[in-house]
């Protein structure tokens, strides 16, 4: 009977001590949230501007139809053609009319001068045509008449016509003389054209490389503020999580603070983003449309491309020589050395003395009228001849040799600006193709590190659901993964800007549009 006592009194305590030693009952826990990434939200969610969805393409053909900067630039080549028009109008010949009138009455002191008072009335008019040739002569054809009336008694013919028709010429045998010296303005001017054209090709590779350089930052832009748009929705439940357990007494107030506060700072960047998403967009709608009033600017473009990382292996030796011979800056400085060449030979020839030959022939004709004044010019009995030669040698050439020795300067400035250039092209290619293979390989990496701290975070996760860990080791780890998402968005957009600098580099921009 005491054993019986003794053994209901011990269980008895034991049941004491086990009600003491477990836990009273937890109220049950909220779900946890899954901390993995979801998809991407809509970035202009709410905004009620329109929308214009474009591919790259309609992007680019936008702006080479609109944009400001090209069509300033394609109007030069037309300045350069207005010069060439302008030098070739030098040699157009000129037609020309004169007349003239003329009368006067002179007193005299002799009896044989023919009258008291002698009167003259003489009316004169030319035409002909005068002008310039390639080979540098001059030359004038012209046809003159005039009447005479006068009281003159010894006069014969009253009124008198006279008539006349003659050609002059002056060729240049030294200084300014012969065709290729008169070509040389020309071909310096054709030359300007040239450049302009070239200028303009290189207006445009700047444009189509601004247009693709501003959209894959908007596209990169839109997919960093979607990041961080996921990564604000985790953080928000996380912050509902620590609320509902501060409130059950199953966490310290301090946890829902740090979730608050992530929240936040998570918003700050979002707001970021987004003004970052508006300063790519108003860079791409100045490329691709004119805009004139303030409104026009109000409306969303949304990239309807996404990146795509497509590995190509570059041939190094290639890409330089097709830069070399493609790249429309380096063709320019070919032309301006071309056309400093061309201004020393003009003005060496300048320092030449003048030697010209001029010859002339004219038939004359007399009579009572116009008619008996040309019928003498057409017997060609009367005529005047001539042929002369001019020399000048001018003392001082220092305008000549001062131009001649800035255009030799300019020739060799030229020369090494090519080089330069050259070396700054091959420059250029080969560090857009280190670019184009570390970018593929920070592709890889990030993804793997996206994919690892992935991993690394849903851990944590579920160490913080079992009370192992706190929300702020937590939400370290979700930083980790909101930049290693980041990063990975950012390399294949990388990926896209290295193509197009290499593009850029070799010339490529060009002949990809003129196969279009």
């Amino acid at each position: 009977m005491r054993f019986a006592a003794l053994v209901a009194l011990l269980f008895l305590a034991a049941s004491a001590v086990a009600q003491e030693t477990t836990p009273p009952a937890e109220p049950p826990k909220p779900a946890e949230p899954e901390v993995k990434p979801e998809q991407k939200p809509d970035p202009f969610a709410g905004d009620e501007r329109r929308r214009a969805r474009m591919t790259l393409e309609e992007c680019l053909k936008a702006a080479l139809e609109s944009n400001l900067d090209l069509a300033y630039s394609r109007l030069q080549p037309d300045l350069s053609r207005g010069d060439i028009h302008g030098f070739k109008g030098t040699y157009d010949p000129i037609p020309y009319v004169t007349g003239t009138r003329r009368s006067s009455k002179t007193g005299t002191a002799s009896s044989l001068a023919g009258a008291d008072v002698l009167s003259d009335k003489l009316w004169a008019a030319a035409v002909g045509v005068k002008g310039t040739w390639f080979l540098g002569t001059t030359y004038d054809i012209n046809f003159q008449t005039s009447r005479d009336d006068t009281n003159n008694t010894f006069s014969t013919l009253d009124p008198r016509w006279d008539s006349s028709i003659g050609f002059s010429l002056r060729q240049p045998l030294l200084k300014n003389a012969w065709m290729d010296y008169q070509l040389i303005t020309l071909r310096v001017f054709e030359n300007s054209y040239r450049s302009s054209v070239f200028q303009v090709s290189v207006d445009t590779v700047a444009t189509i490389y601004a247009v693709e350089l501003a959209y894959w930052t908007l596209v990169d832009s839109i997919n960093q503020k979607a990041v961080k748009d996921r990564s604000l929705q985790v953080s928000q439940r996380l912050f509902e999580v620590n609320r509902n357990k501060v409130k059950a007494g199953a966490l310290a107030p301090i946890e829902e603070l740090r979730a608050e506060s992530d929240v936040a700072s998570r918003r700050e960047g979002i707001i970021l983003a987004a003004n970052t998403i508006e300063n790519a967009m108003d860079e791409l709608r100045r490329l691709i449309r004119p805009f004139n009033r303030p409104e026009d600017w109000d409306f969303i473009i949304e990239p309807a491309d996404a990146p795509v990382f497509t590995p190509r292996l570059v041939d190094l030796d290639a890409a330089v020589g097709e830069a070399i011979s493609s790249r429309p800056e380096l063709e320019q400085l070919r032309i301006a050395i071309e056309s400093s060449n061309l201004d020393s030979k003009r003005y060496s020839r300048d320092l030449w003395p003048t030697l010209d030959l001029t010859g002339s022939i004219r038939y004359t004709g007399l009579g009572g009228n116009m008619g008996d004044s040309l019928e003498r010019i057409r017997s060609w009995d009367f005529n005047t001849w001539e042929v002369g030669v001019i020399f000048e040698y001018p003392l001082g050439t220092r305008t000549a040799r001062g131009q001649l020795i800035r255009a030799e300067t300019e020739q060799r400035r030229a020369e090494i600006a090519l080089r330069n250039q050259e070396q700054g092209v091959v420059l250029e290619v080969r560090t857009a193709a280190r670019e184009l293979k570390s970018t593929a390989e920070r592709i890889e990496a990030t993804r793997t590190a996206g994919r690892l701290a992935l991993r690394a975070m849903e851990a944590e996760q579920a160490r913080y659901e079992r009370g192992l860990t706190t929300s702020h080791q937590l939400l370290q780890f979700l930083n980790d993964q909101e930049t290693a998402a980041a990063n990975e968005e950012k390399a294949v957009v990388d990926y896209k800007i290295a193509e197009l600098k290499l593009r850029k580099a070799t010339g490529r921009i060009l002949k990809e549009r003129a196969g279009r």
